[in-house]
């Protein structure tokens, strides 16, 4: 693990060093001899050598004063690559000056932030950034107490020049660094205790080949656990391939998230946006240019990494990286190639009891179980069901029959549909709301037939994740129709809408699967045929004429949901997955 100092002379970077290097963990990367430098230097270029291109080229355009050009290719080229090198084989490096202080060092005079941002994307990254963010007059007692300040020896001129730039260009940096790497802030006013403490932290990375953020329920569950991962205190980070997104907010916007943690983007293929010229072999496509990627990027073999792709999780095994798989299906075909590509794991985190069971008669060993969960405090904050429907244009007297989710086959649409048939008919006051897909979608099942045009089926489109407790307090049904078309279905799903409707307080009609009955019992939902649409509609009408019994289902259900938010997943992820630290 690599920690990198960040700050502007004074700011006590060295003394923090060498007091962290006292307690026998960390060791200070030097380098001590010429040959020593010069070897690792080229090992450097060897294993860097689009980051050496770009430093040579910033080097002679930004370089400044032709007096400082021989030590800035010395200090800032050189001496800082052989020590990210050195430090790269170390277990815990600590970097007092390395190459994120260059963008201090190297340039004499203010330049424009993108010039900043396009020098720091080339350069190798830690795994940790401590920056000293301390007050001037400080930095100022402090070098006047050490008697000597950096380049003192230049004329004023040129000093005050690149005082005022190295001020200027922290300031920008440090705004810009934890958006790229995990960061702790070190200020005159922290106390010493903490300050021993502050990287002393649990990490995790999590290493994702998918579109982030999306409209799949899988973005939803990352940024979810990532959430409470970094609410309880754990340093984690999110790595995910370049992709074009149709979606332009971003991830914290997106999924309404009050934290924020690193996003990294891997510099690969962005293959998957013409899937549909080329078909299923965009996907191995695009799987092959992450993997290249994650190939040659460092990755440190003290840091858990989570990941729900096989490939990823066989590519960063080979590289000693302890990985953990997280497990939301089987595969119906080739499960030995599968397997095999677990094969290094450490770990496997299984979302349902049904797919823990199936790892386990494959000869998986570690396996543990640990469920999708819900923000509890998001359906809390909701208003009232009639201000609800007001501000989202629906009948206020109307009984809402609601299902919310993506309109797959198994996911039950279909059979809703039909269902509906027979609800409609009886029940003229009742209304069927449709969140999470589109007319076009439906018109793939012949069962949903006519559907567009029925005047109280509202069919909504895909809405983000913050305006899903709302349709939800809207409604007066909530329907979990799972059809048993795959063993997926069947067995493996854990359906974080599950846990919603558990937690928004309205009556749930679900279908009667192993994998919803790990949750959903009939103390707490109706369960009915799983594909039986005459079963469902059923199940729905009981709830419309004993509503009775619905309260007391929805309130049993709200009980029971308290054991599964996102803040439990945290920790139960901590406990499986992150060896104890020395």
């Amino acid at each position: 693990m690599i920690v990198e100092l960040f700050g502007l002379p004074g700011s006590g970077k060295s003394t923090w060093a060498r007091t962290q290097e006292q307690g026998g963990i960390w060791v200070r990367v030097r380098i001590d001899s010429r040959i020593e430098l010069l070897a690792y230097a080229l090992c450097f270029v060897l294993r860097h050598p689009v980051s050496t291109f770009w430093q040579i080229v910033y080097l002679v355009r930004y370089a400044g004063s032709p007096r400082l050009w021989y030590t800035k290719f010395m200090n800032l080229f050189v001496v800082h690559n052989a020590k990210y090198m050195k430090a790269s084989r170390m277990r815990y490096a600590l970097l007092d000056q390395g190459h994120l202080q260059n963008l201090l060092s190297l340039f004499d005079t203010p330049l424009p932030d993108h010039v900043l941002d396009g020098y720091l994307s080339h350069l190798p990254l830690p795994d940790i950034v401590v920056c000293f963010d301390v007050a001037h007059k400080v930095r100022e007692q402090r070098l006047a107490q050490r008697g000597h300040r950096p380049r003192q020896h230049l004329p004023p001129d040129l000093l005050q020049s690149w005082e005022l730039a190295s001020e200027a260009h922290f300031g920008t940096v440090f705004r810009k660094i934890p958006t790229l790497l995990t960061t702790k802030v070190l200020t005159e006013k922290t106390s010493e205790s903490e300050s021993q403490r502050i990287i002393d932290v649990p990490f995790l990375r999590f290493v994702m080949h998918a579109r982030m953020p999306t409209e799949k329920a899988h973005g939803l569950q990352i940024a979810r656990t990532l959430e409470a991962l970094t609410r309880v205190g754990t340093a984690v980070e999110l790595w995910v391939p370049k992709r074009h997104n149709p979606i332009t907010r971003d991830l914290f916007s997106y999924y309404d998230m009050s934290v924020t943690f690193p996003v990294r983007t891997t510099h690969s293929w962005d293959i998957l946006q013409y899937g549909h010229s080329i078909g299923p072999i965009a996907f191995w496509i695009d799987t092959c240019g992450l993997l290249c990627a994650l190939l040659f990027l460092r990755t440190d073999s003290e840091i858990p990494v989570l990941t729900r792709s096989a490939p990823v999780a066989w590519l960063l095994g080979l590289k000693g990286v302890p990985v953990y798989f997280e497990a939301h299906m089987w595969p119906q075909s080739k499960s030995w190639a599968f397997l095999a590509l677990l094969r290094g794991v450490r770990g496997v985190l299984a979302n349902s009891e049904g797919t823990r069971e199936r790892f386990l008669r494959a000869g998986v060993r570690e396996v543990s179980m640990v469920r999708n969960g819900v923000d509890l405090k998001r359906f809390q904050l909701v208003r009232a069901q009639e201000d609800m429907r007001r501000q989202l244009d629906l009948p206020i007297h109307a009984q809402i029959v609601m299902y919310v989710g993506s309109f797959a086959r198994w996911k039950g649409v279909a059979t809703l549909c039909r269902a509906w048939c027979t609800i409609r008919t009886q029940y003229p006051d009742t209304m069927l709301v449709l969140v999470g897909g589109t007319v076009g979608e439906l018109q793939f099942f012949s069962e949903c037939a006519g559907i567009s045009e029925d005047k109280r089926v509202r069919v909504i489109a895909h809405v983000s994740p913050e305006h899903v407790p709302q349709y939800l307090h809207a409604s007066d049904i909530l329907v979990l129709p799972n059809e048993p078309v795959s063993e997926e279905a069947i067995h493996y799903t854990s359906p974080i809408k599950m846990f919603e409707y558990m937690a928004s307080g309205r009556p749930i009609v679900a279908s009667d699967l192993p994998s919803i009955r790990e949750v959903l019992s009939p103390e707490i939902a109706i369960l009915v045929r799983a594909g039986d649409p005459d079963a469902l509609a059923q199940g729905i009408i009981t709830v419309l004429e004993h509503s009775e019994v619905g309260e007391a289902l929805a309130l049993e259900a709200s009980r029971k949901v308290s054991q599964f938010d996102w803040t439990s997943r945290a920790r139960s992820i901590l406990a499986y997955c992150l060896p104890s630290r020395p």
